[in-house]
């Protein structure tokens, strides 16, 4: 396991500061920020911006939000129902918009147990109250209350997150004041697969009380997900090595197209016992991503101890932003609480992920026929909305200047974004990077 290195900046001595930082009764207009330094904007952001400013873009593959045939990002059927349910609501009197309490709506984390649990566990959940939540600013907001939460109260030890993951989850975990944030074995790029005698091998080195970062399915960037027996496997370490898991739970199904089906390791891990973190992104699974809709769940070994965690994450949000918003809230609990909408929903979300296979499928097979010297099996075999292609930085930039396609530096692409009637083209120029990089 190789740890991230983490920047310990010196203590100032203030006589060695340059006049204008002193700090002085005479001098007055100085800006108290004039030696801040300029810093880049997140990659993908920067990235994005870039790809909407040129005009000839073929092809936007970078960030992960779902996109219809024509490239354009969906509001849901389901999503556009609920919302004509909540104008009319709104316009009776029904609704206003008054804050939300400190924790959000407050049947919004029940809603999430029953959706990720199988009935009789949800049943179970809900009635012995172990597990407890509170409503989040979707994924990241979810991760930012769980490691918070574990810095302040469990303190300054190991933190494990997959090699690769989704980059903002070292920000997540160094800002909340951890020194030791590493990566534990994941993905092997030779055979574009996991390494899963690897990643036992770095959970079962692990110091007990460390905790784990895991994907809950369809995994960002790799889209490479353990089996249900490995998943069994994983959990029976986390369980003997005494490891605390935060699972971040964005992409449910997007894989198989059944929430619960994709949400196998949360349903072992609970039957296990083992306590843990689900960071859930609503804004992914519903579209609703402007409207940063989640939840962060714990489940702990009694309902005294869930309770008293739900009245700590409540002191954390409420001294960052007091509240959450009511909009993706209102949207999420309409769909959950009516039949037919969540059945229309759910429809959806099976439409979705059959359709990003058939994407895999197709694509895998154009790539064969324009570059038959390369083995594109991995193509299909990944799972949910990214693949991790196995291009390099060279050759994803020949492909932003080449043919105007955006992609991340990585290699990651959002498969969702590439439209049917394209795909023979993006083969076409995937084949033509190959041939530009002399490594090839």
């Amino acid at each position: 396991m190789s740890a991230i290195a983490t920047s310990t900046a010196p203590m100032v001595d203030p006589t060695s500061l340059p006049s204008t930082m002193k700090q002085t009764t005479s001098t007055v207009g100085v800006d108290p920020f004039a030696m801040v330094p300029l810093v880049e904007a997140s990659g993908i952001f920067t990235l994005s911006a870039e790809c909407k400013a040129d005009r000839e873009c073929r092809f936007d593959l970078l960030i992960g939000m779902y996109k219809n045939a024509d490239g354009d990002t969906v509001v849901l059927d389901s999503v556009r129902d609920a919302e004509d349910l909540i104008s009319a609501s709104i316009q009776s009197g029904e609704q206003n918009h008054e804050y939300l309490p400190i924790e959000g709506m407050k049947v919004l984390p029940d809603l999430a147990i029953e959706l990720l649990y199988k009935p009789e566990q949800a049943q179970r959940i809900i009635s012995q109250r172990k597990m407890q939540g509170v409503q989040s600013l979707s994924g990241t907001g979810a991760l930012q209350l769980a490691a918070a939460m574990c810095f302040a109260h469990m303190g300054d030890r190991d933190v494990y997150i997959s090699n690769p993951t989704w980059p903002n989850h070292f920000n997540i975990f160094k800002a909340a004041g951890f020194s030791n944030v590493a990566k534990y074995s994941y993905y092997k790029p030779e055979s574009k697969s996991l390494d899963f005698d690897g990643m036992c091998d770095d959970l079962e080195s692990m110091s007990s009380g460390s905790i784990v970062v895991l994907h809950t399915c369809a995994h960002n960037p790799t889209g490479v997900d353990p089996t249900h027996a490995q998943w069994v496997k994983i959990c029976s370490i986390l369980k003997e090595r005494n490891l605390v898991p935060v699972f971040d739970t964005a992409y449910l199904g997007f894989v198989t197209g059944s929430v619960q089906e994709d949400a196998f390791v949360l349903q072992h891990a609970y039957e296990q016992g083992l306590h843990y973190f689900t960071c859930i992104s609503f804004a992914k699974m519903f579209g609703i991503y402007s409207e940063r809709c989640g939840v962060v769940l714990y489940n702990a070994s009694s309902s005294s101890i869930a309770t008293s965690v739900v009245s700590n994450l409540k002191l954390i949000i409420r001294r960052v932003y007091s509240n959450p918003p009511k909009h993706g809230a209102r949207i999420v609990s309409t769909i959950l609480s009516s039949k037919e909408l969540k059945a229309k929903w759910e429809g959806e979300l099976m439409a979705i992920a059959t359709r990003i296979r058939g994407i895999r499928g197709r694509l895998q097979a154009a790539l064969d026929d324009v570059a038959p010297n390369h083995d594109w099996s991995h193509i299909s075999n990944q799972r949910g909305m990214f693949s991790y292609t196995g291009l390099d930085a060279a050759q994803v930039e020949f492909l932003k200047k080449e043919h105007h396609i955006y992609c991340l530096p990585t290699g990651r692409i959002n498969m969702s974004g590439i439209p049917e009637t394209k795909i023979e083209e993006l083969a076409s120029a995937i084949s033509e990077s190959l041939a530009s990089d002399p490594q090839e």
